[in-house]
């Protein structure tokens, strides 16, 4: 029998056709692919873009406190700059203080001026009506500029109920200004 697989491994190889020989198990490669009538139809399926994971609940937290401790840190460094601004000595503290309470007491006049000033202006609009521009009569309200003097000699004299109003709103704002620069200075 040896003999005979010889020769049909030789028949093979002279150019006989291989169907033939072969045993009818073994199948080709067009045999095995299935015609399109048979093939299952393959969809590709849509593939969604690569998300990061949505953050854990630890994730979060841990952000969070990690902004929450750098908000601490920065508040903790503003504040020692603002011990460190303040006086150390007691004399120095003593002298600090004196000095704001100066500046606060000064701020509380301005603030009452102010008041002062909006109830004149008041009776101004009131008893001003209608009077000579220029009157010293001491019936109505009247501006004077007075000359440096041991009497009281005038310069000049306004009694108009508009320019009075003007001059009164014109000392209003300035002394709100320095009022506001007094609480800048006392808040520093």
């Amino acid at each position: 029998m040896k003999k005979n697989e010889k020769t049909t491994a030789t028949t093979v190889a002279k150019g006989a056709n291989i169907e033939n020989i072969a045993p009818k198990t073994a199948t080709t490669a067009a045999e095995q692919t299935p015609t399109t009538a048979e093939q299952p139809t393959l969809q590709a399926e849509p593939t969604a873009p690569k998300q990061t994971p949505p953050a854990t609940p630890d994730k979060e937290k841990t952000l969070d406190e990690a902004k929450q401790v750098l908000e601490l840190s920065k508040r903790i460094e503003e504040l020692e700059a603002q011990l460190r601004k303040e006086p150390q000595t007691i004399e120095e503290r003593i002298e600090y203080y004196e000095r704001k309470q100066v500046l606060t007491e000064r701020y509380k006049k301005l603030h009452e001026q102010v008041r002062n000033l909006d109830n004149l202006r008041e009776q101004v609009a009131e008893e001003n009506i209608g009077v000579d521009d220029f009157n010293d009569s001491n019936d109505y309200f009247r501006l004077k500029l007075l000359v440096p003097s041991y009497g009281e000699k005038s310069a000049f004299v306004i009694s108009n109920q508009a320019l009075i109003e003007c001059v009164l709103d014109l000392l209003r704002n300035r002394m709100l200004d320095v009022a506001e620069n007094l609480q800048k200075e006392i808040a520093a």
